[in-house]
């Protein structure tokens, strides 16, 4: 007993200590001791009472509080929460990330790990102290799950029927409670309720903020339409043409583009309540519990991460829309096993599919790798069902998938042509790669060689590369990119050389990728960025556009835009909203469900996932994340879903049982 009691002592005293410590290092004062061995415990005792200093009482608090829990759920034989296979194995793993995450925060380099060598000490606090918190978080997430996914019965309108997980229960035996008008029509329409409820909710955002939240990707957007730039693919060529629409309407009929403006982002923020209201519909037809149901509901309506974002016109909203609609496609082909497509049963799928692929793919360019990614799991899915004679065929799924993709580029040539729209090289693409690159020439510039040089100099605008490059953000270095001139042959000596700087420092390229994505893991970093109105972005227009587009905050509404945009940055310092809006807190969660699912033999449902894989991804291939969190939307939009799909799986394979 006594061991467990000190066991759980240590592991909280680290995990305190983790909360309160920095990697921050300084050398301590000149002691002038001659003897190197004296003045190397000096030193250690100097950096030891600096790691610490003020923070003596806080650590032994909350140390304190941590081995009692830590006791309690790890060791105590009455309340140990049930151990997962492969959890320590995670715990590790986050562990990891977050004590290389503090170290690129601190100094955006991972050899602050090292570098003093007193630092080894504190990523080994780091590690240690997060290993058994993460534990502690995978193994009661799977308690939870297990202990409280079951839902309680449920009547609904006409008092007389369960829920669809209760239709075989006793009637008699349950005392229908007193139901209110509100309890009523949320039984008997789920999904239009719930949309009322989310989009009446967003309406006040909308207002506040009128006439729309814009970027400076918006004034880009404008100014190729207009001819201030180029009109190119530079941004989504759908989008540029939408947005103009609706300014040009408002202009045209009200005489300001703020009406114009005004009314899409309404209607673009309807199309979303709509698809986040199916997720609550869902919700309510797996029979998942009313804690899920309600907590989903208050991040959809009083999170500023989802508020927040309903009134901004940037090509992200839309996009995610359809990237929402086609997970959820995907959850409902996976989760009703629907191996077999028939014309009249399916055709609201189908019809949903068309309009999620749309969105999709032509409001942001990587809309295109994530559809391909996606068909393709579906794709191999369906055939190696077909190799193992689990179905039959059908050219309907194929059909669809690729008539889908086909309307929607057709779209796209049809705004080309009309238009006359330039297509370039896309820089986006290669961020990651560029990013890499630039960091090799900051930090290793003396051993690029002439030819490699010479290579460099075709694509880029080298000689400014190194001062270019930031550790957040490749936007500077893709600046320096000739991609107006750069042929298909330039790109293949490029990634040659760039294979071969690989090859003599790989962990140079680590650090670049790693340094520019580590909040995904990072669960105490905020990372949240609001436009506050028509106003961002118009630096780069031209006085005579601003003047034409009529796009402006009204006198009468002066400060509200200001004064919410507080509002949300404020509730976003609140503890139970900061972490409902915080990335690594989605991360963690979709990794230990997919390890339950794993423990629990339903791996076959994990391609539902795949969209968030994708983002994930796609975060570490973008050009930022750090205050640019939409590149992290789906993650935030599609995971309740997928935590009530995992409810649901447990209770029907804990009632098969």
């Amino acid at each position: 007993m006594n061991k467990k009691i000190t066991k759980s002592c240590i592991s909280a005293l680290f995990t305190a200590s983790a909360f309160f410590i920095s990697f921050k290092t300084p050398d301590p004062y000149e002691a002038h001791i001659t003897r190197s061995f004296i003045n190397a415990f000096f030193k250690f005792f100097e950096q030891l009472k600096g790691t610490f200093s003020g923070n003596g009482f806080y650590i032994l608090v909350l140390a304190s509080a941590l081995a009692y829990i830590y006791y309690r759920f790890f060791e105590d034989p009455e309340h140990v929460l049930d151990k997962i296979k492969g959890d320590k194995i995670l715990s590790g793993f986050l562990a990891i990330m977050y004590a290389g995450g503090r170290a690129f925060a601190y100094n955006d380099r991972l050899n602050t790990i090292w570098t003093p060598k007193f630092n080894l000490i504190k990523a080994t606090i780091f590690v240690i102290g997060f290993y058994f918190l993460y534990l502690l978080i995978i193994r009661g997430l799977n308690h939870v799950f297990n202990t409280y996914g079951s839902p309680m019965p449920e009547i609904n309108s006409d008092y007389d029927q369960l829920t669809p997980a209760f239709n075989n229960v006793d009637k008699s035996a349950i005392q229908a409670p007193r139901f209110t008008q509100i309890k009523k029509l949320y039984h008997a329409h789920p999904w239009m309720f719930s949309f009322a409820v989310i989009y009446l909710s967003w309406i006040i955002h909308l207002i506040m903020r009128y006439p729309a939240a814009l970027s400076a990707d918006n004034w880009y957007e404008f100014n190729m339409y207009f001819g201030v730039y180029f009109f190119n693919n530079a941004q989504p060529i759908f989008h540029t043409w939408l947005t103009t629409q609706f300014v040009l309407m408002g202009n045209a009929i009200f005489g300001s583009g703020n009406v114009g403006i005004f009314i899409y982002v309404c209607l673009q923020s309807l199309l979303m309540a709509l698809t986040l209201g199916y997720t609550e519909f869902l919700l309510y037809n797996w029979a998942t519990p009313k804690w899920l149901r309600l907590l989903v509901f208050f991040i959809y309506c009083f999170t500023p991460y989802f508020t927040g974002n309903a009134a901004w016109a940037i090509k992200d909203y839309p996009h995610m829309t359809g990237y929402v609609i086609i997970a959820l496609c995907l959850i409902t082909i996976v989760v009703d096993h629907k191996i077999t497509f028939s014309l009249k049963e399916d055709y609201k799928l189908i019809l949903v599919w068309f309009v999620g692929t749309f969105m999709l793919t032509l409001f942001r360019r990587n809309g295109l790798h994530i559809y391909y990614a996606t068909c393709a799991v579906l794709a191999v899915t369906y055939i190696v069902m077909l190799v193992k004679k689990k179905c039959k065929f059908s050219i309907i799924p194929f059909a669809v998938m690729i008539l889908a993709l086909l309307l929607s580029n057709a779209t796209e040539q049809a705004i080309i042509t009309a238009n006359g729209v330039t297509i370039t090289r896309q820089k986006d693409a290669y961020s990651v790669f560029f990013q890499q690159t630039a960091r090799y020439v900051r930090d290793y510039g003396n051993e690029v060689t002439d030819s490699e040089k010479e290579v460099l100099e075709k694509c880029f605008n080298y000689e400014y590369m190194a001062r270019a490059y930031t550790p957040h953000c490749s936007d500077n270095v893709k600046s320096l990119f000739y991609d107006d001139r750069v042929t298909n042959e330039d790109m293949k000596d490029y990634f040659k050389i760039w294979f071969q700087m690989f090859l003599k420092h790989p962990m140079c390229y680590v650090e670049a990728t790693w340094n520019q994505s580590y909040y995904i893991f990072m669960p105490d970093f905020d990372n949240i960025v609001y436009n506050q109105d028509v106003d961002a972005g118009k630096g780069i227009t031209t006085p005579e556009l601003i003047d034409q587009l009529q796009l402006y905050v009204p006198e009468q509404m002066q400060g509200f835009p200001i004064m919410i945009c507080s509002m949300y940055r404020m509730l976003n310092s609140l503890p139970v909203i900061s972490s409902l809006n915080n990335l690594a807190l989605y991360v963690i969660v979709m990794l230990s469900i997919m390890l339950f699912m794993i423990s629990r033999k339903l791996g076959k449902y994990l391609i539902t996932f795949v969209p968030v894989w994708l983002c994930i991804a796609f975060i570490f291939l973008a050009p930022m994340i750090r205050d640019q969190p939409r590149y992290s939307w789906a993650v935030f939009y599609i995971m309740p879903t997928l935590v009530g799909m995992y409810i649901h799986l447990i209770n029907k394979q804990n009632a098969q049982k």
